[in-house]
Formats: structure tokens, C-alpha cells, sequence
């Protein structure tokens, strides 16, 4: 049996999938199984996960009509026979140690659920804008409850927590590893960071989703759902039954939409729409700094600049800006 199950839900990725799949081939752990799920692919994604399949046997393709990204998961989840699981999408990549560390780490770190490393954006094979280093968090939830706290094949999950929980919840169709990320944290799943940047996510023009009204509601929903009750949740933590205080509310939703924002006006479009489907008010007490330096990261992001580097990406953008009423 293998210790590790790596599962790829894959859907119109013919043009990332292998580098996706020669990372796990590249692995100095050998002790895997890796399923991809083809997911209603219409180009050639289907014809080479066939390829890898037939040479190396530890790859099983699965096909499905195209479902969405959570229900493929689900998909793979239920054939995993590993004690240990790790989600890696279709366009990402893992450094060539990162099983070994994280399994090494499972043995040192034996109350472990989720450990979860470091992860970093690559612009053409070369680290680009900030890495993401992994962070000890004394309270999972409520870091969950108001943002999504690691990559998704930044962590290597414990395989029986995931079939407790059921998985991932097919209706979120964006923002759904957060989402598990906090179930899993309020039903006192334990979470250990790895110091090391083990998780690659591969970054091209227009690789940033432009459904970022979409992004928005489903980030505000798994924010909402982290300061009230889940009914989802059979058997929370009793001190998480009722979500965290409803005082930072209002601060968790705006750190995200100022997020969006900031994507928007990098990619030259009016970012008033997302402003006015924030319900919450913005607390007189909001840091200015942290939300000019999270708006700073989305423009940046969202401008994909060769060298991000404020100054010279202002002079690109200022005449992107919309007047004050699109940002009041």
C-alpha cells in the first residue's frame, strides 16, 4: 500500500499537465500512487495522462462529465488508499523533496493532521513576486475563518480526516480548499507548518482567474460561514460551534475584496462591482497599512509585471485607475 496518494484533477490541461506529472515522477519518495481525474477534457489532457499511465503503473487515470474541481477530487479521494493525501492541480508542481520531507516530518510530528509547507509563485521556472513561507498558527480557525492560509498541494492531509469531513463540498465551485482548510480546523483537525518552500505555482499572463466577482462571493461565504455556526460540521470543537467573534467580520471581508480590487485595477478593469457587493461596513478601526499593502500585492499580481517593482509598475497602471466614485 502506499503511504502517499497524490490526486490531479485535471480538466483542458494539455498544455501543464506533464510538467505537473514529471514533478511527482521526479519525487526522491518513490512510495506513491497518483490519480488523475480527467474532468469532461475536450483537448489532449485525457491522451497524455494515458501516456504517463502506461509508463509507470503507480498513475491511474479516472474519467468523469465534466463535474467541477471538487467533485474530481472526491473522485480520486474515494480510490486513495494512502494513509496520506496530497491535492496537486493540473498547472502546479511539487520540488523533487517535497514527499520526503512532508512524510519525514509525519513522523517527527505524530498529532499531525495538515502539515502544510511553503509555497511560491514561478514566472517562466524562475521564483517571481513574494514566496509564501509556511507559518506555526496558534489558533487554525480563526486564521481560516478569515483567510485562506496555504496553496492547496502546499499540505499533506491525513486520509481519514478528509473521508470524516466527506471531502470537498461540490457546491463550492471556487474558494474550495479554503473552505476544507476550515472545516477540517473546526472540527480540531491538528495543523503543523514544514519550513521549507515545496510547492510551485506556475504563473502566465492571464493565468489569475478574471472571474473575480465569482471569487469574491464564494471567499465571502467561507469568511461568513468562520464567524457563525456550520451545520455541515457534525462535531465542531465546542468553543468553535458558533464560529469566531463577529467583530472581525467586517475585516476579514474587506481584506478580501481590497485583495480583488487591487487584481482588478492591475488588469486594467473597474473594480466598483466588487466594492458593492461587500455587505459588511469597513470598521473604523481598519489598518490602513495592511490593507494598502494587501492592495499592493493584488495589483501587482493582477498586472503580471517582468519586475515587480512598485515604482515602475505605477507609471503601467495610473491611467487604469478609476475615479473616486469607483472606489468609494
Amino acid at each position: 500500500m502506499p503511504m502517499v496518494s497524490i490526486i490531479t484533477p485535471a480538466h483542458g490541461a494539455e498544455k501543464t499537465i506533464s510538467s505537473t506529472l514529471e514533478s511527482l515522477v521526479a519525487q526522491s519518495h518513490a512510495d506513491w500512487e497518483c490519480f488523475i481525474i480527467d474532468d469532461g477534457s475536450t483537448d489532449q489532457t485525457a491522451e497524455i495522462a494515458d501516456r504517463f499511465a502506461a509508463q509507470d503503473r503507480r498513475f491511474r487515470v479516472l474519467r468523469q462529465e465534466q463535474s467541477g474541481v471538487s467533485a474530481a477530487r472526491n473522485a480520486g479521494l474515494a480510490q486513495a488508499k494512502g494513509d496520506w493525501v496530497v491535492f496537486l492541480d493540473s498547472d502546479d508542481a511539487l520540488a523533487p523533496f517535497h514527499l520526503e520531507t512532508m512524510l519525514n516530518h509525519t513522523r517527527t510530528l505524530p498529532q499531525a493532521d495538515i502539515l502544510h509547507c511553503g509555497w511560491r509563485r514561478l514566472k517562466n521556472g524562475a521564483p517571481w513576486w513574494q514566496s509564501h513561507p509556511a507559518v506555526k498558527m496558534d489558533n487554525p480557525f480563526a486564521e481560516a475563518a478569515r483567510y485562506c492560509p496555504f496553496a492547496i498541494h502546499a499540505a499533506l492531509l491525513r486520509r481519514s480526516r478528509l473521508a470524516e469531513l466527506g471531502g470537498f463540498d461540490p457546491e463550492m465551485t471556487m474558494c474550495e480548499d479554503w473552505d476544507l482548510w476550515q472545516r477540517l480546523a473546526r472540527a480540531g483537525a491538528e495543523f503543523a507548518p514544514v519550513e521549507a518552500l515545496m510547492a510551485d505555482v506556475s504563473v502566465e499572463a492571464g493565468s489569475l482567474s478574471s472571474n473575480r466577482l465569482k471569487h469574491l462571493d464564494f471567499g465571502l461565504k467561507v469568511i461568513r460561514r468562520g464567524h457563525h455556526s456550520d451545520p455541515r460540521i457534525a462535531h465542531p470543537v465546542p468553543a468553535l460551534a458558533e464560529g469566531i467573534t463577529k467583530a472581525a467580520l467586517g475585516t476579514a471581508c474587506w481584506y478580501l475584496a481590497i485583495w480583488l480590487v487591487g487584481a482588478s485595477i492591475g488588469q486594467g478593469d473597474n473594480p466598483g462591482e466588487l466594492l458593492d457587493r461587500v455587505a459588511e461596513p469597513i470598521p473604523p478601526d481598519a489598518d490602513a497599512y495592511a490593507l494598502s499593502a494587501i492592495m499592493i500585492d493584488g495589483i501587482v499580481v493582477g498586472a503580471f509585471p517582468d519586475e515587480p517593482i512598485w515604482p515602475g509598475l505605477w507609471s503601467k497602471i495610473q491611467g487604469k485607475l478609476p475615479g473616486p466614485r469607483g472606489l468609494v
